[in-house]
């Protein structure tokens, strides 16, 4: 969509993803958009590379997850060469992202944590910096849900710093997040479809 007059929004150009039943997330980042999906037969799930072409938007790479028990959720870019993915059912996984002189883009596994204690959800994700927030549960209202926080430097897998878990007795469903610093405080956005949105500031 060309949006730069907000009065007269244009559809530019669209691209079907055919046999993906997703999409689920998307994460642009210079030329390259990622899209992270789910396909009609499982266990056909992970990411596309897209890229806008003068003729349209083609697909030049792809990653797909061999872990069978696990989903793929949002996908963030932590920096030009790496993205985070959030593992449904399985954790938080971290993938490099190169791209070849010919323009395809590949993606390779720098690190992946999975924990038992993941299975309701890791679907929702959102970075600022070193850090990396996961939320707990998806689809339904539950309580004891929340979210995990994860660093996410370093050069191996993403490490789990602590879970924090809502105890209020109202239902609580955390969707959509976003992370960032004001003043050198991280917060945190949480669209709780339990309770609607929230602000968190994070400390230590």
């Amino acid at each position: 969509w060309d949006v730069g007059d907000p009065t007269a929004v244009r559809l530019v150009t669209t691209m079907s993803l055919g046999e993906k039943m997703g999409p689920i997330a998307l994460a642009a980042r210079g030329r390259i958009a990622l899209v992270s999906y789910v396909g009609a037969a499982w266990p056909d799930r992970g990411i596309i590379a897209l890229r806008r072409t003068a003729g349209g938007i083609v697909r030049v790479g792809q990653w797909q997850l061999d872990a069978p028990a696990v989903s793929v959720g949002g996908v963030v870019w932590r920096n030009s060469n790496e993205v985070v993915v959030a593992l449904g059912g399985g954790g938080i996984g971290r993938l490099a992202v190169t791209e070849a002189a010919d323009g395809e883009v590949r993606m390779t596994v720098i690190g992946q944590l999975t924990d038992p204690r993941f299975a309701e959800g890791a679907r929702h994700l959102a970075i600022d910096g070193c850090r990396a927030y996961s939320s707990n549960m998806d689809g339904s209202a539950s309580s004891g849900s929340g979210f995990w926080v994860f660093d996410i430097c370093g050069d191996g897998p993403p490490v789990l710093l602590a879970e924090v878990g809502f105890t209020s007795d109202e239902p609580h469903n955390p969707a959509s997040l976003a992370a960032l610093t004001i003043a050198d405080q991280p917060y945190l956005i949480i669209a709780d479809a339990g309770g609607g949105p929230h602000r968190l500031e994070g400390r230590g």
